[in-house]
C-alpha cells in the first residue's frame, strides 16, 4: 500500500492505494472519503507528486474513474 498526505491542498487531505485491487483512497479537507475503482498506479503517483493536487484530481480523476463514498476515513482500512 502507498500513502500520501497534502498538507499544503486546499481541498485533499490525503491518499492511499493499494495496488493490488487498483483502489485509491482520497480524504477531502470535508471529511469525506471516496475510493475510486480502477486506478492505474501511475495516477496515483502523479496525484502525490502534482504541484496542485486539487487540480490533478479535478482533471485526471474525478469524473473518470469509478467512485463509492466510504463511511470511515481511516486511510489504512479497506474494507
Amino acid at each position: 500500500m502507498m500513502s500520501a498526505s497534502f498538507p499544503d491542498s486546499s481541498s485533499l487531505t490525503a491518499a492511499t492505494y493499494q495496488p493490488s485491487s487498483a483502489r485509491l483512497r482520497i480524504v477531502f479537507r470535508d471529511g469525506t472519503c471516496y475510493d475510486y475503482l480502477d486506478v492505474p498506479s501511475n495516477i496515483f503517483s502523479s496525484l502525490a507528486n502534482a504541484k496542485s493536487q486539487g487540480a490533478f484530481f479535478n482533471a485526471s480523476i474525478r469524473d473518470v474513474y469509478p467512485a463509492i463514498r466510504s463511511a470511515s476515513a481511516m486511510l489504512f482500512k479497506w474494507h
